[in-house]
This record gives structure tokens, C-alpha cells and sequence, in this order.
């Protein structure tokens, strides 16, 4: 009886156990961004006042709802494109090069309206007989050419306004050039979704301008590859392999940092744990465009990249990652490791800077300010940068030449790009003040190489910085080099009224001579 007994107690723990388990696994998956082990795990350790690297929230490929302004306008210029009058339909497609990234949803909805026509073999028959018509005179002018047209010309080139199927073939086409100009992920994927809508007749023209796209298509054709039609994930492979850019290892290369940002994000999208690698390689990026794209991209793939980014923190840090520790909390802690690295690389090029700064070597220290910028545009010292950048720049448009050999030239264009830069991050309106009043002090010396004296420039800058020290080359030294001086004035007015004179006095002596 008593093992009987113990064995059904046997039976309830374990299937309480079961239901606790169940019930925690249904919590994590409930919220699986806040498990309980997330704020309960150990911490690593890592500077003072440093926190934990945020996991950025899942990158969204809806568009946002369509605003009324932005349809009303796009309306009118649609409207326009096939219009009866030519002049209306030219003032439309000039327009397109104004379209702007706000019009996407819009564009999209229009996109739709235009499919729910249910128009498209018209549609392609007209764009057929178009293009034939288009081949016919050119074989009768002798250009014949087997290059495939642009559809868009094609068809304006033979106006029907009368015929609706040559108009929304129009308006179609229209917003697809106006994707093209927007160039953004966001346009590839809807320039895509025009060929999904309406079939292979628009296929060569939406590859045309995915084409023109180059990088920019990248991102919109690796997401397609997963689309749920079979022949569109097969065209979108096929794209990327004409591009050589099936690869992911060679999908990311590109000098676009936009691009190169979407493509990661797309192959997070692609959820393919052999992707992880390649995108953590882009998490410690110094451009913040691409390491958030890079860990937008491991938000993307979630626990896939559990392994991964283990053996990532184990590289970095010589340490193997807690066991409790979520693929949340292995990210993020690893995401922390990657900025403090960084952090430390910024601090050292500024201590080295600092340094060059009060040795009075100018030209270093303004070159090394300059590289710490462009690494991290919003350094946190960058308001204590600006008083040392502004001081190197205005010793260095005062120096001749630089102890390292640097131009007079060079010197002068690396004051102005520091200057411009202490206009951009000091938070001082007196800074500032300066920087401007150098800025116009380094253009007037620019002007006075070529052979040319503005006083008016000139003045300006000694009105914002009287203290300001002018390059004594540059100052005018006689009435000649001064440029238009009260001299110069009455001298010139003296000799174009001889000038007159003698001129009317001429015509004067030849009528005369022919009064006789």
C-alpha cells in the first residue's frame, strides 16, 4: 500500500512538474523579451557607469498609413502623366524627379488600385503594339536597334489618353520611376511587388530599374528570395546570381553604408543560422548605421544565433557566457563588450590628440580630431573637442607650411573642414561666432590666391573675431592690391570719360565730313 501510495505521490510531483515547466515555457514565449533569468543572471564585469547594451526591436516592413496631403499630391501629378495635353503630361513626368519618400505609401495604395482594375492584358497589349510601332520607325530611319527600349518613352512616344488602358499603363509606370528616385529598401520592395501584381509583360522594366538601383536593390531582392510564390523567390535568385551577389559572404559587399545596413537586416529576415557570423562581424562597426543594422539583424534571427554570438562573447572576452544567460542577454552583453572596445579606441585617439594639441602641433592634432569625428560624429567630449579644434585651426591658416612638408594648401583646407566642424558640435554660440568669422577669413584667403581682393568679406570676419589674426600676405599692401579703391574708382571714371569724349568727338569730325 505504501509503495502504491509512493508512487502515485510519484506521479503528481512529476506532473506538476510538467505544468510548472509547461507554464514557464508559455511565459517566456509570452514575453520573450523580459524572461525572468534576464534580470536574475550573474553580470559580467565592465566599466562604471557603463549600461547594458539595448537589443534594438525588430525592423518593420509595413509603411505607415497614407496621409491625405501626400495622396492629394500624387493624385494631381498621376492625374497629370496622362493627361490629354502634352504639356500637362511632360510638366508630370518632369516631376518625378521630385518624388519624395513620404509619397511610398501612397504610391503603394495606388499601385493596388491600379492591379484591382483587372486591366493587364490590355494593358500588355498596348504596351506591345507600342513598342512595335516604336521598332517600325526606327528600321525606316535606318537606327534599328536591338537594345530593349524604355517603356515609359515607348509609349509617350505614341499618346492615347482616350485609351484607359494606355493610361493606367502610363500611371503604373509613372510611380515606378518615381520608386527609382526614392531609392530606398522600402521603394525596391514595391517595385518588386509591381511585377508580383501584373506579370512578366513588366518584368524586364521592373529589373531595368532594379538594376539602375545597384546596391540599393540588394536588400528587397534577398527578401524576395523568401516570398510565397515559387517563381518569384527563383527570379529573385536568379537576380542575385546574374549580380553575383547570391552569396552572402558577397552580398555585403558594397561602399554603401545604407545598403550594406538593409542587406544584414534582410539576411537577419532570411532566418538562416549560417548568416549570424556575417552579421556579427558588422556589430562593432565604428558607423553607427551599419552596427545597428547589424544588430537589428541578430533581433531578426533571435535564438538561431544562440551559438554564435556564445562563441563571439568566448573570442572577445576569453570567457565562456553564463548558462543562465537568455540569446537576449548573451547579445546584449556582447553588444557592451563590442562599445567598450570602441569606446576605448575613440578615448585613445582623443588623449592622443589632447597631447598633440598642447605640443602645438597643429596639423596632427586637427587631423586627429578629425579622424575621432568621422569615427563617432557624436562623441560624447565633443563640446570639449571644439575649443582645441577651433585653436589648431586658426594657427594653422596663419602658417606657411607644416614641419612635415603639408602644402600651404592643404593646411588651409584642413583649418576650413575644422572650422566647419567646431560649427557643427560646440554647443558654445561664442565658439561658434568664431569658427564662422574664420570660416569667411579662410574663403577671402582662397579668393586672394586667385588674384582676388573682397573686402566686404574681409571686414565681416574681423566684425565677428576682431581678435582674430590676419595672414599679412593677404593684406593690401598699395591701391593696386587693395583692389577698388577710391583712387581706382576716379582713375578708371577719368579715363572712360576721355574715352567718351574723344569717341563723340569723332563722330562729330565724320559728320562733318559728310555734310560736305
Amino acid at each position: 500500500m505504501r509503495k502504491n501510495l509512493s508512487s502515485s505521490l510519484r506521479t503528481k510531483v512529476a506532473l506538476l512538474s510538467l505544468l510548472i515547466g509547461i507554464q514557464g515555457i508559455a511565459t517566456v514565449r509570452a514575453d520573450p523579451l523580459l524572461p525572468l533569468n534576464e534580470v536574475q543572471a550573474k553580470a559580467s564585469a565592465r566599466p562604471d557607469n557603463m549600461p547594458l547594451a539595448q537589443l534594438p526591436s525588430k525592423a518593420s516592413i509595413r509603411l505607415p498609413p497614407v496621409e491625405a496631403p501626400q495622396r492629394k499630391a500624387l493624385d494631381k501629378l498621376i492625374n497629370h502623366s496622362s493627361a490629354q495635353e502634352a504639356q500637362q503630361r511632360d510638366l508630370a513626368h518632369d516631376a518625378i524627379l521630385d518624388a519624395q519618400s513620404a509619397w511610398l505609401s501612397a504610391i503603394a495604395r495606388f499601385i493596388d488600385e491600379i492591379a484591382a482594375r483587372r486591366d493587364r492584358s490590355n494593358m500588355a497589349s498596348v504596351l506591345k503594339t507600342a513598342i512595335q510601332k516604336q521598332r517600325t520607325r526606327l528600321k525606316s530611319t535606318g537606327n534599328a536597334s536591338l537594345a530593349t527600349p524604355d517603356y515609359l518613352e515607348v509609349l509617350l512616344q505614341s499618346p492615347q489618353p482616350s485609351n484607359q488602358s494606355w493610361s493606367n499603363l502610363v500611371q503604373l509606370l509613372t510611380l515606378s520611376r518615381m520608386l527609382v528616385q526614392i531609392n530606398s529598401t522600402a521603394a525596391c520592395r514595391e517595385l518588386i511587388r509591381i511585377y508580383v501584381r501584373f506579370g512578366d509583360f513588366l518584368r524586364i522594366d521592373t529589373q531595368r530599374q532594379l538594376e539602375l538601383l545597384g546596391d540599393g536593390s540588394l536588400a528587397a531582392l534577398i527578401e524576395a528570395q523568401r516570398h510565397p510564390a515559387r517563381k518569384i523567390q527563383a527570379w529573385a535568385q536568379k537576380q542575385l546570381k546574374v549580380r553575383d551577389r547570391l552569396d552572402p559572404q558577397k552580398a555585403v559587399r558594397t561602399d554603401d553604408p545604407r545598403a550594406l545596413a538593409d542587406i544584414l537586416i534582410a539576411l537577419g529576415r532570411a532566418n538562416e543560422a549560417e548568416n549570424a557570423r556575417i552579421i556579427l562581424s558588422y556589430a562593432s562597426s565604428n558607423r553607427e548605421l551599419i552596427r545597428q543594422g547589424a544588430r537589428q539583424a541578430i533581433a531578426q534571427l533571435g535564438r538561431l544565433a544562440s551559438w554564435q554570438l556564445k562563441d563571439a562573447y568566448l573570442a572577445i572576452t576569453g570567457k565562456q557566457p553564463e548558462r543562465d544567460w537568455t540569446w537576449q542577454r548573451t547579445a546584449r552583453e556582447l553588444f557592451t563588450e563590442y562599445d567598450r572596445i570602441r569606446v576605448q579606441e575613440l578615448y585613445r585617439i582623443y588623449g592622443e590628440a589632447n597631447k598633440q594639441s598642447e605640443a602645438k602641433e597643429y596639423s596632427n592634432a586637427a587631423q586627429s580630431y578629425g579622424r575621432l569625428l568621422a569615427l563617432s560624429p557624436q562623441f560624447s567630449e565633443g563640446n570639449n573637442i571644439a575649443p582645441h579644434l577651433l585653436k589648431a585651426a586658426e594657427a594653422l591658416h596663419l602658417q606657411a607650411a607644416d614641419e612635415q612638408g603639408i602644402s600651404k594648401e592643404k593646411l588651409l583646407d584642413l583649418a576650413t573642414t575644422s572650422a566647419y566642424r567646431v560649427e557643427r558640435i560646440s554647443n558654445s554660440s561664442a565658439l561658434k561666432q568664431r569658427a564662422h568669422a574664420l570660416i569667411l577669413s579662410l574663403k577671402h584667403q582662397s579668393l586672394v590666391s586667385e588674384g582676388f581682393y573682397d573686402r566686404a568679406l574681409s571686414e565681416e570676419s574681423k566684425q565677428l573675431n576682431p581678435e582674430l589674426r590676419s595672414n599679412a600676405a593677404i593684406e593690401p599692401t598699395s591701391s593696386v592690391a587693395s583692389g577698388w579703391n577710391a583712387f581706382s574708382r576716379y582713375g578708371l571714371a577719368l579715363i572712360a570719360a576721355l574715352l567718351t569724349l574723344m569717341g563723340l568727338g569723332l563722330v562729330l569730325r565724320s559728320m562733318k565730313r559728310a555734310l560736305r
